[in-house]
């Protein structure tokens, strides 16, 4: 069973949060509201990909360093979040001083 699951973690995890993403933005018309919550279900899923199916079996003891963890998971997070938030200020209508010159905002 763990094989198996190895075998399709990687794969269904990435395809299924991109394709829910996008069919949710894109077919469905949600707002981009529904993406944090998708992101915070992304998160936790791969927690607990990684407590059942470990890479290193030693990493997932305590070591005195969940705080690093912490702040590492939200560092990650805002990194992979906050290059699209012009995108997102320029297609929501929200006015800024510097017009938009990402590619994203010409969409």
């Amino acid at each position: 069973m763990k094989s198996l699951f190895a075998a399709l973690y990687g794969p269904v995890f990435w395809a299924g949060f991109i394709d829910a993403a996008s069919c949710l933005i894109a077919v469905f018309h949600y707002s981009h509201g529904v993406l944090p919550p998708l992101l915070l279900l992304a998160l936790l899923t791969s927690l607990l990909g990684e407590r059942y199916l470990p890479y290193d079996g030693a990493w997932n003891h305590g070591h005195g360093d969940g705080g690093r963890d912490v702040l590492h998971a939200l560092v990650g997070a805002w990194l992979s979040v906050a290059p699209t938030a012009p995108c997102r200020m320029a297609n929501s209508g929200a006015s800024h001083s510097v017009p938009c010159q990402l590619s994203c905002c010409n969409m």
